[in-house]
């Protein structure tokens, strides 16, 4: 098992390749009363069109997330959140665009949390009964998300940024499209992404590393996994621009929301270790403008144009990079007209290297109390196993950020990359 270690840090992560191909990785934090276990496949909702052994099959979207629900089922009658309810654990899963994790948080009984994680997510229960139950019940979600005035916002603005990239999809999919969700197609996207080798487990908290690993090559010893030849996943090409510059409409609301995107084109023929300090370098440019007392926050603010409700994410993942800013604001023209100039003129604003020097301060500070919080941890374990990057070594490049990565930065930000999506109030 290899042993990645930091003693300053009080960090240490192992990792070990199963037989079967399932990726293993302990983080040991002695101090942590709570243990947690992540169970994750590379299987998400942009993952819908693949082909397998020379065949091209094209399932539904929302098939990863109706996947995740079905996968909880162990009978007719039960699930697996029953057996960790008499196991004092927390379980739930939540699917992404790019991965579908089951997981849990437990005080106690972790060995047998840590084993039913693992024997219920590998023993699927496929009816037509389950499926017909589950369907009623994603269907109900839907329409409980298309109810949400902020979902239609951002679910828009992603229509107007990309033409033909599934980062646009919702990841329940619709209430048309999961009725085509039958038993043999999930089924088949089980068998296909579901694989060990397709797969890794992160077990965080006060556990004995030898102990857990041992515990786990024992539950993955006698199971026999269909082999499977690996898919290839088609995404379609996108458009470099915006797909549509504007959209307005009415709505209900009591205030108008606006959201702005930009659309970044970033190259992906480039190593891990490049596109990591690029996405740093993304990121920390952001920040330093429109953070919380950023320098176009500030500028903004003394027109009254920030508020409490506004917010920005940067998405740096494959297959829609984007950048969007959102607020509820009554000033929504004059919101649109200031923040979109803001953006455009930060291709041609020096970037002050003291207020530049506290903001990497302040972030490496917060990277640094975050290797107490187990999502951060997760994260971090993740950026290993899919790019060979440390830990310690991830937290570096925070400290080798400069000024010059910012500024190379500036480049993703053009106008004809910008899409704004605005809801007015409706007048009754």
């Amino acid at each position: 098992m290899k042993k990645i270690a930091n003693d300053s840090l009080k960090f240490t992560l192992y990792h070990e390749v199963l037989d079967n191909g399932l990726n293993v990785l302990i983080v040991e934090k002695p101090n942590f009363q709570k243990v947690s276990g992540y169970f994750t496949t590379n299987f998400g909702s942009i993952d819908n069109k693949f082909e397998l052994n020379n065949e091209i099959y094209d399932t539904p979207l929302g098939i990863a997330h109706f996947l995740e629900h079905i996968v909880f089922h162990t009978d007719d009658e039960s699930d697996a959140s029953i057996e960790f309810e008499k196991l004092s654990a927390e379980v739930n899963a939540f699917t992404s665009k790019t991965e579908t994790t089951y997981y849990f948080n437990t005080l106690e009984n972790v060995d047998e949390c840590i084993n039913l994680l693992l024997d219920f997510v590998q023993t699927p229960y496929f009816s037509n009964k389950i499926v017909e139950s589950e369907r009623k019940i994603i269907e109900q979600e839907i329409n409980m998300i298309s109810d949400n005035v902020d979902e239609q916002l951002n679910s828009g603005l992603l229509n107007l940024l990309f033409k033909d990239s599934p980062i646009k999809n919702e990841i329940g999919g619709t209430v048309e499209t999961i009725k085509e969700i039958t038993p043999e197609l999930l089924n088949l996207c089980y068998e296909t992404f579901y694989h060990p080798s397709n797969m890794h487990l992160i077990i965080i908290g006060g556990v004995d590393h030898k102990r857990v690993l041992k515990l786990i090559k024992k539950n993955q010893q006698n199971k026999v996994f269909k082999e499977i030849s690996k898919p290839k996943v088609i995404y379609p090409e996108e458009i470099e621009q915006a797909y549509i510059s504007k959209s307005v409409e009415e709505k209900l609301v009591s205030i108008p929301k606006i959201n702005i995107g930009l659309k970044l084109n970033l190259e992906e023929d480039i190593d891990d270790l490049t596109r990591l300090k690029r996405n740093l370098g993304i990121n920390f440019l952001f920040n330093y403008f429109y953070q919380y007392q950023g320098v176009f926050y500030n500028e903004l603010d003394k027109l009254n144009l920030v508020n409490d409700s506004f917010q920005y994410a940067v998405n740096t993942k494959k297959l829609g990079p984007y950048v969007d800013f959102n607020i509820d604001i009554n000033e929504v023209e004059l919101f649109e007209e200031k923040f979109i100039n803001s953006l455009l003129s930060i291709n041609n604003t020096k970037i002050d290297t003291n207020k530049f020097n506290i903001l990497k301060k302040k972030y490496y500070a917060s990277i640094i109390k975050g290797l107490n919080e187990y999502y951060l941890l997760k994260e971090m374990s993740e950026v290993y196993l899919k790019t060979g990057i440390k830990p310690f070594k991830y937290i570096q490049l925070i400290k080798d950020v400069k000024i010059k990565d910012l500024n190379e930065s500036k480049k993703y930000i053009k106008k004809e990359n910008i899409s704004v999506n605005t809801f007015l109030m409706k007048n009754e």
